[in-house]
Order: C-alpha cells, then structure tokens, then sequence
C-alpha cells in the first residue's frame, strides 16, 4: 500500500534504486535543481532515503517481483500530480520499466528508449552484433551456446579471456562477480562450467588497466541529438582488474565521443547512457566494453563538470528547454572516499599505484560518490551499514 504523498508544485522525478553512489547521486543532481524527488527501493534502510532532497518509498523489487512492482508503479503513477518523470539506476529496473513500458508512459514521463530498442543493449549480443555491423572497434568475442562449442574454441582463442555474462543481473547475485578469467584451454573449460545455465561470452582481456577505461555518458533526444556530453576515465576500481569505478576523472576523448554516438544512433536509443570503451595499447584503438540503458555510478562527476545529464532528462521529458549546452570542466575528480581509502594504501606498498598520483587525484576532487557535506545523512547511514557489516 503506498503511503500519503506530498503534494508537488512542479513535476516531481521518480529515481529507482537509490541504495547506492548511483541513485544518490542522481537524487542530488535533481534535487539542487530544485526538482522534487520521490526516492523509490526495495530496501527500507536504501541510503537514498535519508537524502534531504528526496522523499524515500519502499517498492517492490523490479528484478524478483516484476508483476508486483508494476501494479505498484500503476498506483503510484496515478497518485502523482503532475505527472512525474521516471529514471532508472539498474539493469533490472531498465528489464521490468520497458517490458511494461506501454502501461506506464501513460501515467509518467519517460525519457529513454522503447523495449524494441533497449533489450538490444540489455543482452550483450545485441550490443556487440551492431557495433560488429557499423565497424565499431572490439575485442575478440564469442557466444558460444554449450560446453561442446567452447571445446571447438579453447584452442584458438587469444588468452587470457574473460567469461562474463550477456545479461549481468542474475550472474552478479549468484557469483558478486563481473566474470571469471581463464589463462588457458582448461581453466576455460572450468570458468564455463562454473557458469552454467547462465547465457555468457567468451571475450579477450584487453591489457591495461582501470586507467585505460573510458566512457562516453550522453543524453540523446528523440532524435538522436545529444543535449549533454561528457567524458572521462576510470582511474581506479574494485575489484582491480574487473571492477566498478571507485575513481574517475573528467578527460576529453573526441574518438570516444564519435564512436560512441555512432554506435548509440546505429541502435536507435535515446535516453542517459553511458558507453564504455577500453584503450588497446597494442594498436591504439578504443574497443568496445559495454552500453548502459540509464545513468551510471558517477555520473555526477559529469555535473561537476557543468553537464547535468539528469536535469536535461528531466527538462526534456517535459518539453522544457535544456539547460544551454556547456563544454565539460576538464581534469576534475569523483571518488568514492570510503573504499578509495581502505585500499589504496596498501596496493601503493605493494607497488600497484603511485602516491603522488593517488594524492593528485585527492586533490582534484570535485565530486564523491556518498559523502557530501551539503547532504550528509545519506554517507552516515553508508558509514553505519558498513560497521554493521563488517562487525556481523
């Protein structure tokens, strides 16, 4: 049952899954715009909820309960007056919103592409079949459909490799992984049966680092035209090698901005994304990683940078003018404090990183991923699960 609402003036913008930097930050960059924001999670302890800028909502879960999540979303949308603009933070929200999408565009806003379109950027497969069609760089891939095609593969393939998911939800709650690395034919054979049952690809690692991970985040139009740009590159992640960004700096990359745009208009999407490509320093091409269908985790690093990716969403999904195009702030930082700082020292003893450059890039620091001392609830509730955590 869903509790009494506020009563809104303007729009209000509806985030979904909000207990992490990626909703948070999302709830931030809308609500310093002074759009009212319903924070909406499966977790009644969602960090998000304790965000000065939202009102929280506890939901069903899009990816375990979809039925019951869209009837909630159907009485939620009805309660809403004016009409609110939905983004999504998570796979299986994009997976549970554009399946259902004709139910709910009439009762919400929603700035982003039809299922016709997304579930092609959902599943791997679609993603890497049309960057292979327009001549997009990427690494060496393959789908193989049993353990009998992988025998066929073993021998051939550039190691080492990564089995990874074509559709990372369930594989990401089964194994808290982004895939399993194989150096050789055999340890192939052993990560592909570890998987099994779960649809993956067999994919080159690329060498380098989490420095050589750029990303393109856009929001595109209707009509393919981008009303925000911004790039930049991972500096550090965890885990090390396959990881999510625990730091990031804004940097031009003009190649990443064409090639991902080319890619996004090939599929036809629209909506926030982000495009991920890893520098080959073997022949100085970007290849292809991955496409997200919504916001990423540090995308307020982008608005630090003068490009509020959600804020045009919203304005857009209203028929609002966006706010005047702006070339991004270069050089500047977001990091996620807490976890950058437990494990940055010991890896710099270790010989894995540079001090000079971790403090470089501390003092660059335009934007976190949970602390913020113009929202301090939502890092204190982090910080308490986290003790919680670790003392269970």
């Amino acid at each position: 049952m869903i509790p009494e609402l506020p009563e809104y003036s303007r729009s209000p913008a509806v985030v979904i899954g909000v207990n992490w930097a990626n909703g948070l930050g999302l709830i931030r960059n809308l609500g310093q715009e002074g759009v009212p924001v319903l924070a909406l999670d499966p977790r009644p302890d969602a960090i998000g909820f304790a965000s000065r800028y939202a009102h929280g909502l506890v939901c069903p879960d899009p990816g375990r309960e979809q039925e019951r999540f869209v009837a909630f979303m159907e009485d939620l949308g009805r309660r809403l007056s004016p009409k609110a603009v939905l983004l999504m933070t998570r796979d299986q929200d994009v997976v549970a919103i554009g399946r259902n999408r004709k139910i709910l565009e009439q009762t919400f806003h929603l700035p982003f592409a039809g299922w016709e379109v997304v579930h092609k950027i959902v599943d791997k497969r679609g993603q890497y079949a049309v960057a292979q069609e327009i001549g997009i760089p990427m690494p060496v891939t393959h789908f193989p459909a049993d353990a009998a095609e992988v025998e066929r593969l073993a021998d051939r393939l550039p190691y080492p490799v990564i089995v990874k998911p074509t559709y990372h939800v369930e594989f990401g709650e089964r194994f808290k992984s982004k895939g399993f690395v194989a150096r050789g034919p055999q340890e192939l054979r052993t990560q592909y049966q570890r998987a099994e049952g779960l649809s993956v690809l067999v994919q080159e690692v690329i060498p380098g680092g989490a420095d050589s991970l750029y990303t393109l985040g856009s929001y595109l139009n209707r009509d393919g035209e981008p009303l925000g740009l911004f790039t930049g590159r991972k500096l550090r992640q965890v885990p090390r090698q396959f990881g999510i960004a625990r730091a990031a700096e804004s940097v031009a990359a003009p190649e990443v901005e064409g090639l991902g745009l080319r890619l996004l208009r090939a599929m036809g999407f629209w909506g926030i994304s982000q495009v991920e490509f890893k520098l080959d320093p073997r022949d100085g091409q970007y290849k292809l990683i991955e496409i997200n269908a919504r916001s990423y985790l540090w995308q307020n690093l982008a608005t630090a940078c003068g490009v509020n990716l959600a804020y045009i969403a919203y304005q857009d999904a209203l028929g609002e003018p966006p706010p005047l195009a702006r070339s991004q702030v270069q050089g500047r930082c977001w990091v996620m404090l807490p976890v950058d700082l437990a494990l940055t020292p010991g890896e710099i003893l270790r010989g894995q990183y540079s001090l000079w450059t971790w403090l470089g890039s501390l003092r660059r620091i335009a934007a976190t991923g949970v602390f913020s001392w113009g929202d301090p609830k939502p890092g204190w509730r982090y910080l308490y699960q986290r003790i919680r955590g670790a003392s269970r």
